[in-house]
């Protein structure tokens, strides 16, 4: 009792004392609690999920800082052998970073040798708008926060056409961010005019910052607690105040790294974009002009993290994101020797909701040029001071910021990347994606004159066939050499009729195995659509399915062949309770266009009113998420989805087909080129709720191949190539067609056949049987292993 009354009275001296020197003053006590530094392992992903714990930062070690209470420590210390405690009593660790921090104050100190409150930082930018009325503008509020605080915004720059964003003391404890959001600040406006490189940057580049996106909690951390993170927010029903504003953005919110316990310091909310602060941060953010970089400031750890943090995919743009990462790494440390590590955010740990993969997300950026390059960057220090850094720290760490940023402002090129300028060129007359080479570059057909209008606008380009016609008359005189007057069925192509007959004699060869169902709907010119059942027992009613669908485009002909391959060798390698149904050429219209007229032509025959170009893409008119990215309203377009999903009597058939079926537990829609197995989703980046198996099986498939021939199959998400909106595959996936699906999730997969780029479309006949060979064990194999596991469609 009596030293917790000595306690209280050290308490009130120091506030007494402090509140003379700076308005700062201190309510909070921490006496009862500790700080642990520990290895990243699942047991402690386990205590930051279950426990009250605050995560702080990394050492130098890479070592996670948290604060826990010594009773907590108590009983978790036996289970967490990689923790060991580095601050025995939190209370004293503060009160003598307190002392050190105001009682050496002068009254003299410049503007960046002290930490200061809200109102004074309001009342600095306002000044600087004043002392640079050309250059800066201050916007007193973007919006109000929950304690009714104005929420300021500065912009510095001349009326320019790109914008960075800079978002600052989102995190009410880690006052350095504010500080460095300060300097920058300054730094630009002294140098505009004088130093060439500045004046340059801010005749091309808008700053824009947000000085205090948390300014309730900014004001706590003066007046009461030190150590607060969140916001103010009364949550109902708890005891506990605030929510983390780092996990409240629109962007995969709710996710791991982030907690529903409001006691929690990584509380998300009740919902995405629950508190106005958040609000109003993706409000402004969503205002500006073609942002091409933006960073949400926070510390410690000395860290530079790039997008994501809530998957371990790589984002589109990872190489380009970490290249400039770590050259803005590289000029912090020429400054002062400082070491900032350049990582992706969820090689430290998983977040969601956090500002800076909202900052690059799709919903931050829907009605921007550009896609913003986010960056979280964590300040000074390592772990010796942590949140409370000495003002002594603010310019040399300023000094090492400014030219980082200026680096990523001059480095990002103001310029979309080539994933969304893609989007506007599917939207051209004439512009048709073929595939992709060993190299992942896509070839792309256009016209001459259109690729002279933009190849100023397209450095990553190259032309590979500089003529066309030559290229396919040549490729046209090996599928037609008569050297070999009888070459066996696989050694040829063959027309729809053709094929048809070929299943039919296959059903009447192999009766009680194969059954053969002359039409399930017509195409667009009135060609039957056949369906193929392979069956132990064609009589016997299956209990799965595994469902191919084949020869979708066009123009890919070796799509029929391999799928005419896998059915005449599975007839002898049929699985019990399983049939396998084949829709052998699903756009017969546009197929046997390719053969009469134009031999690069993609989608079916659709007369498309008010237009001269005739066509849908019917890989891109299923009914999921058709129209959402990938593909074009415009008729001429080799991507052109339609009027409205499913608008097709081919798409119709496949889709009804489908839902016919008993329990498909697998499909794959057969393609060429580019020897890819592409899993879901293409509409999105975001993974499938079942990736980790899905992936697992397309690895496992691509092996399988190399195998065989040591043909390289890459397996990768679709989306990772681009944006596809209305693809087969997303639909077999999806849940409309598990909604009909006897409880089952099919486990769907586009094949990209061979081969990467030397012959594309236009295939040799004798890639034919090797191509088969190499597909037909990895197909047995997803059969196998989904009929073992298959997908339920609440997984």
């Amino acid at each position: 009792m009596q030293a917790r009354a000595k306690m209280k009275a050290v308490a009130f001296l120091l506030g007494f004392v402090l509140v003379g020197a700076s308005g700062y003053k201190r309510t909070a006590h921490y006496d009862d609690q500790i700080v642990v530094n520990c290895e990243l392992t699942e047991r402690l992903g386990t205590v930051l999920e279950r426990y009250f714990v605050d995560p702080w930062g990394f050492d130098e070690e890479k070592r996670l800082h948290l604060r826990l209470g010594v009773q907590l420590w108590s009983e978790l210390q036996s289970t967490l052998p990689e923790c060991s405690v580095v601050i025995e009593n939190v209370e004293e660790y503060v009160s003598k970073a307190e002392k050190e921090m105001f009682n050496n104050s002068r009254p003299e100190a410049e503007w960046f040798e002290e930490y200061h409150d809200y109102d004074a930082i309001v009342g600095w930018y306002s000044k600087l708008a004043n002392d640079y009325p050309n250059l800066v503008t201050f916007y007193k509020s973007i919006g109000e926060s929950l304690e009714g605080r104005d929420m300021p915004a500065v912009h510095i720059g001349t009326n320019s056409k790109y914008t960075v964003y800079f978002q600052c003391q989102i995190h009410a404890r880690e006052w350095i961010s504010g500080a460095v959001c300060m300097y920058i600040a300054n730094r630009l406006c002294e140098s505009y005019g004088k130093i060439e490189q500045v004046t340059n940057l801010l005749n091309a580049v808008e700053f824009v910052f947000v000085p205090l996106v948390n300014p309730d909690g900014y004001e706590y951390t003066w007046n009461g607690d030190r150590l607060w993170r969140k916001n103010r927010r009364v949550n109902p029903g708890s005891s506990c105040d605030g929510v983390d504003l780092n996990r409240n953005y629109d962007d995969h919110w709710g996710g791991e790294g982030s907690s529903s316990n409001p006691c929690s310091e990584t509380y998300h909310g009740t919902s995405a974009a629950s508190e106005p602060e958040t609000q109003y941060t993706q409000n402004y953010f969503k205002a500006q002009k073609s942002i091409v970089a933006a960073i949400d400031w926070h510390s410690f750890s000395q860290l530079i993290l790039r997008p994501y943090g809530w998957t371990k995919a790589d984002c589109p743009d990872e190489q380009r994101l970490s290249d400039v990462g770590q050259k803005m790494s590289d000029a912090a440390k020429a400054i002062h020797g400082k070491e900032y590590d350049s990582i992706k955010s969820i090689d430290l740990y998983a977040t969601t909701g956090s500002a800076s993969d909202w900052f690059y997300s799709d919903n931050a950026n829907e009605d921007h040029d550009f896609r913003a390059a986010g960056y979280t960057i964590e300040l000074r220090d390592t772990g010796r001071y942590g949140f409370l850094l000495p003002p002594e720290e603010i310019i040399p760490c300023g000094e090492e910021m400014f030219p980082a940023v200026l680096y990523l402002a001059e480095s990002i090129e103001l310029k979309e990347s080539f994933t969304e300028r893609l989007g506007t060129l599917l939207e051209k007359d004439f512009v048709d994606l073929w595939g992709f080479d060993k190299e992942k570059r896509l070839h792309i057909r256009l016209g001459n004159q259109l690729w002279s209008e933009l190849q100023s606008t397209l450095p990553e380009c190259s032309v590979v066939i500089e003529n066309v016609e030559e290229y396919v008359s040549k490729a046209e005189k090996k599928p037609f050499d008569k050297s070999n007057p009888e070459p066996s069925w696989f050694e040829a192509y063959h027309r729809y009729d053709d094929i048809v007959a070929w299943y039919q004699r296959l059903a009447r060869d192999y009766s009680g195995l194969v059954k053969y169902v002359e039409s399930i709907g017509t195409s667009v010119e009135g060609r039957n659509i056949p369906a193929v059942h392979l069956n132990k027992d064609v009589s016997a009613v299956p209990n799965y399915t595994v469902f191919f669908q084949c020869q979708i485009h066009a123009r890919e002909w070796v799509s029929a062949p391999v799928c005419m391959y896998i059915a005449t060798t599975f007839v002898t390698k049929l699985l019990d309770a399983l049939q396998f149904v084949f829709i052998p050429v699903a756009n017969p219209d546009g197929y046997e266009y390719t053969w009469t007229n134009d031999r690069l032509w993609r989608k079916n025959r659709r007369n498309n009113p008010g237009s001269s170009c005739m066509g849908v893409d019917l890989n891109r008119n299923f009914n999921d998420h058709w129209n959402q990215g990938g593909s074009s309203s415009n008729p001429c377009s080799n991507v052109f989805h339609g009027p409205f999903a499913a608008s097709e009597p081919e798409t119709q058939t496949t889709q009804a087909y489908f839902a016919a079926q008993n329990a498909v537990i697998a499909a794959v829609d057969w393609h060429s080129y580019s020897q890819l197995i592409l899993r879901p989703y293409g509409w999105s980046q975001n993974p499938p709720p079942n990736e980790k198996q899905l992936k697992a099986v397309g690895d496992s498939m691509s092996n399988i191949i190399y195998n065989v021939h040591g043909s390289e199959y890459i397996s990768e998400p679709a989306s990772a190539l681009y944006v596809a909106s209305g693809g087969a595959d997303d639909w077999f996936y999806g849940d409309e067609a598990t909604s009909t699906n006897e409880g089952y999730r099919a486990a769907s997969y586009t094949f990209e056949l061979r081969d990467t780029g030397q012959y594309e479309f236009l295939l040799p006949p004798d890639q034919i049987i090797p191509n088969g060979q190499e597909i037909v064990p990895a197909v047995l194999y997803l059969a196998e292993t989904m009929l073992e596991n298959p997908i339920r469609s609440s997984g």
